[in-house]
């Protein structure tokens, strides 16, 4: 144990191939999502499912499906996961010739083929504001930072709310930034969520947590 946390390794699994880096990590229930670069423009990207014993403890790990990409970077970023779909938030990224980031969006069907449902580029795309800093799955709402993007406030960045459902790339998200964000805050560098709460930090030293409310609750 470490400090009085156990921990056991049920696991180890070696990529054959030649990776220049590791694109992300994320995982949902007994899923989970990985992305590699291979030498070269190849993107490579794994989902995984863990298997247990009949007490529920983990025992075993296996690759259910592989999404492979060439070119224009689609699957290195930041990446989130409900266990249905997967979202990469990649804010360095240009699309139609403008660098405002953009997010992959991939749905993983029930016999683990990996579905691309296309690229989530914000209603009003503007070089440099780095949309897909931050990607998190709250409930049924994919969360999309863009921690550079302008405001009416001192501050810049803002959080847009996409619903996906089933294979049709969602449109018209909802949107909020807060009304108090001071010059040099990035507002959706990341965001954190747990139980009704999400933590959208705003650059190095500022945190912003909000309460969230479901169903009209």
């Amino acid at each position: 144990s470490i400090n009085g946390l156990s921990h056991r390794k049920i696991h180890r699994y070696v990529h054959q191939g030649s990776f220049s880096n590791t694109g992300g990590i994320a995982s949902a229930g007994n899923l989970f999502v990985t992305s590699l670069k291979e030498a070269g423009k190849k993107q490579r990207l794994f989902v995984w499912k863990v298997g247990r014993d009949t007490s529920g403890q983990p025992n075993s790990i296996k690759k259910i499906g592989s999404l492979t990409k060439a070119g224009r970077n689609q699957l290195i970023g930041r990446i989130a996961t409900n266990g249905k779909f997967v979202a990469i938030g990649i804010p360095g990224s240009t699309v139609n010739g403008l660098a405002s980031g953009s997010v992959t969006l991939l749905m993983i069907e029930t016999n683990g083929t990996i579905k691309d449902l296309g690229s989530l580029t914000p209603p009003n795309a503007k070089a440099k504001m780095r949309f897909g800093s931050s990607v998190a799955f709250v409930k049924d709402a994919l969360l999309v930072g863009s921690s550079h993007e302008v405001t009416e406030q001192e501050g810049r960045g803002k959080i847009y709310a996409y619903y996906p459902k089933e294979d049709i790339l969602p449109i018209n998200p909802s949107s909020f930034y807060p009304i108090e964000s001071k010059t040099g805050e990035t507002f959706g560098s990341f965001i954190a969520f747990s139980n009704n709460r999400i933590a959208v930090a705003a650059g190095n030293s500022v945190i912003y947590i909000y309460e969230l409310k479901f169903d009209g609750s």
